[in-house]
Formats: structure tokens, C-alpha cells, sequence
């Protein structure tokens, strides 16, 4: 085979796996979350979860993932793509994470669950506690 054959097949290998790898976060589909409709999920060693809330302008959002045995740590990011806030509190594995903010602009936020140490694997839940205009009680 010449050569030039060889490191495009190469190439094509690599780019190949590079969009594996990234589809687990960036090209999977999102779970939506709903208020009050935990999700409980395990999470696999070096494996990426991603959630989505339709969020209008100006809501009040919250929500928590509770650590059941793994470390995670949490990516928001907004419906520009932007991020928003990374989250990985030093409370361990069986203490909660929470993510609040008002949002700034109405469409999907992404929230995207790692663990934070490379490698380990465990259980969570994650549950979008309030959703609502700012100023209704939820």
C-alpha cells in the first residue's frame, strides 16, 4: 500500500474514534429533566451523562445530583453552548452537587455528569428540583 493511502486510512481511523469518544457527551442525545421525576443512573468509568431543561427567560432553575457512591462532577452550559458553571464541590461521593441559576436566555441547557476522578464508576441521582418564573413560589 503507498504510503500516502496508508496514514490517510490513518487519519481517518483516528478522527474516527476522536467522534466516538466526544458523542458521549457531545453528540449524545440529552435525557430531558423534568420537575419532581428523578433519574436514577450508574454511571460507567470514563463515561459522560447529559441532561437537557427547556427553560424559558428569566426562570429560577435548581437542581441536585445526589452521590451515591461516585465522586461527579457537573458541567452546565447554555442554549448559546457556552458554559455556564463546572461544579465538583469538595463534599466527596455521598454528599449532594447542586446547580442554581436564573436563566438568561429561553432554550435547552445542557447538564453534563463526569466522574471527577478519571476512572471510577458508581451511582447517582439527579433531579431538577424547581423550575418556574422568578418571583412564583415553587
Amino acid at each position: 500500500m503507498p504510503r500516502g493511502q496508508s496514514s490517510r486510512r490513518a487519519l481517518v481511523l483516528v478522527s474516527a474514534l476522536i467522534g466516538v469518544w466526544a458523542g458521549q457527551a457531545l453528540g449524545a442525545e440529552p435525557q430531558p429533566l423534568e420537575v419532581g421525576r428523578p433519574v436514577d443512573r450508574d454511571l460507567a468509568a470514563d463515561e459522560i451523562h447529559v441532561y437537557s431543561i427547556n427553560a424559558s427567560s428569566g426562570q429560577y432553575m435548581q437542581a441536585v445530583i445526589d452521590q451515591l457512591g461516585i465522586d461527579v462532577a457537573i458541567t452546565l452550559t447554555g442554549p448559546d453552548g457556552k458554559k455556564l458553571a463546572e461544579i465538583d464541590g469538595p463534599n466527596g461521593a455521598r454528599q449532594p452537587e447542586q446547580i442554581a441559576l436564573k436563566t438568561e436566555a429561553a432554550g435547552l441547557y445542557r447538564i453534563e455528569v463526569r466522574a471527577s476522578n478519571k476512572g471510577d464508576a458508581g451511582a447517582y441521582r439527579i433531579e431538577l428540583e424547581q423550575l418556574h418564573d422568578v418571583g412564583e413560589r415553587a
